[in-house]
């Protein structure tokens, strides 16, 4: 893989960041102390040089008010849109990692592919009010849901649980594979709201 291709998610990333805090009508400053992150950090995320963990970019988002997937999603988007195994947009972080495969307008869902690492536990503040997580479990064990009635799920399990509460994903016997359905009711994005296209270039 060429590094123009490894560099292009973070390109993505700066692109998405810089546009919707100008949208917010924020500085940088105000930005970065409404995330917790800092101001050089920030900065540096928007010029692309910068390699944020999932933590990092869910503050960003919550400061922000948007879905976590505003923040990762390219320039949309054939009528047929393929996301081929360990490709797609991806960030890691303590949760694990984490690859957003499609948004879908109708409300807004986000759908991510994403791995916990053997021994791991990340526990996840609240989401704004009416967002819900739905997971399936592709291997291995996981247990999640809210912090104070968490569930044990095996591969095939699926759950659906309100997230605007601190929730937990831990993976306590080894590594464990889960599809992630974001839901943001009452917001309607759409596939076609993610990012302003950037002048046609050739493809490296």
């Amino acid at each position: 893989m060429s590094s123009s291709t490894l560099e292009e998610p973070v390109r993505t990333i700066a692109r998405n960041l810089r546009r919707l805090r100008e949208n917010a009508g924020v500085s940088l400053s105000t930005l970065a102390k409404a995330a917790g992150v800092g101001k050089g950090t920030l900065s540096s995320l928007e010029a692309g040089a910068g390699n944020p963990t999932i933590e990092t970019l869910w503050a960003l988002a919550k400061a922000l008010d948007v879905p976590f997937g505003e923040l990762l999603a390219p320039v949309r988007s054939p009528a047929v849109s393929v996301v081929r195994a360990g490709e797609g947009i991806e960030v890691t972080g303590s949760a694990g990692r984490l690859w957003l495969l499609d948004r879908v307008a109708s409300d807004l869902f986000e759908l991510f592919d994403m791995t916990f690492p053997a021994g791991q536990r990340h526990e996840s503040g609240a989401h704004r009010g009416g967002v819900y997580e739905h997971i399936l479990v592709i291997s291995g064990r996981l247990i999640t849901g809210p912090c104070d009635n968490p569930v044990e799920l095996n591969a095939g399990d699926f759950v659906s649980f309100t997230a605007d509460a601190p929730h937990l994903y831990a993976a306590p016997d080894g590594p464990a594979r889960a599809v992630l359905v974001m839901n943001y009711p009452g917001r309607n994005r759409g596939r076609d709201m993610a990012a302003t296209p950037e002048p046609s270039r050739e493809a490296t």
